[in-house]
Parts: C-alpha cells; sequence; structure tokens
C-alpha cells in the first residue's frame, strides 16, 4: 500500500517515502525490505519505468554498503564465577567445561549462518536496485 502511494501522484507521497526510508533503516535483516522491493520493481516495471525521482529516494537509504555482523547480536552467557570455581566438584566441573564449549561452538554457527543468510537477501536486494536504475538508465 506504501509503494502504491509513493509511485503514484498523491498528498501522501512524501509521508510514504519518509516511511519507507524508516523502514528500509530499522530491518536489520532485511527480509522486509526485500518484499518492499520487490513490490516496488512490479510498480516501477508496470508504470514502464518513467517515474519521478522521489520514488527512488528512499533507496538511498537502504543498508547495502553495511556489514552483516553488525545487524546480528550474539547473546552471552555466563555462569556464575563463584559457583563454577567454588560449588562444583571435579567431574562437575569437566562437564561444565564441556558444555560450555559445546554452547559456544553453537553460538558461533548460527552467527555464521545468520551473517550469510544477511549478505544472501541484501544481494538480492541490490539486484533489484541495480535492474531499476539500469533499465531508467537505458531509457534516457
Amino acid at each position: 500500500m506504501v509503494v502504491g502511494q509513493l509511485a503514484n501522484e498523491t498528498p501522501n507521497r512524501r509521508t510514504a517515502r519518509d516511511c519507507l526510508a524508516k523502514l528500509f533503516q530499522t530491518d536489520l535483516v532485511g527480509e522486509i525490505s526485500y518484499e518492499v522491493m520487490r513490490r516496488l520493481a512490479d510498480v516501477v516495471k508496470k508504470k514502464n519505468y518513467k517515474l519521478s525521482p522521489i520514488v527512488l529516494q528512499p533507496l538511498l537509504h537502504l543498508p547495502l554498503g553495511q556489514d552483516a555482523s553488525g545487524a546480528l547480536t550474539s547473546s552471552n552467557v555466563t555462569d556464575d564465577y563463584h559457583r563454577r570455581k567454588f560449588g562444583m566438584s571435579r567431574k562437575e566441573k569437566k562437564i561444565s567445561k564441556m558444555k560450555r564449549k559445546v554452547e559456544r561452538d553453537t553460538r558461533e554457527t548460527r552467527a555464521g549462518e545468520s551473517r550469510t543468510y544477511v549478505s544472501q537477501v541484501r544481494s538480492r536486494i541490490a539486484n533489484i536496485v541495480f535492474s531499476i536504475y539500469l533499465h531508467i538508465l537505458k531509457l534516457e
């Protein structure tokens, strides 16, 4: 709906532009931005790539050049130091140490998978943006 308001010459055009710019800035993973870009590409294609520059202004707020690792935060799981050090037997300490190591490895794996997913979504968004710009340049 917002994309339609942006593409048509309506009084809500400026609000739609600001809304999309805010959405692009706050969407960390990029799934929502990808869906909006798909809809925007469809609208631009229906208008035969002849549209106002105000439609393309929200694209400047896409986080395409930013690092994907900043988009995701990792949770740190820490145990109480005194409980680890003094309240456990040797066997419990060994088991606890192994659990922490496994948890750390799984967190690192998940973070790596998340970074690759974010970079894949951002590359899809970049492909859509470049196709829109190239079609517009081709017309001129």
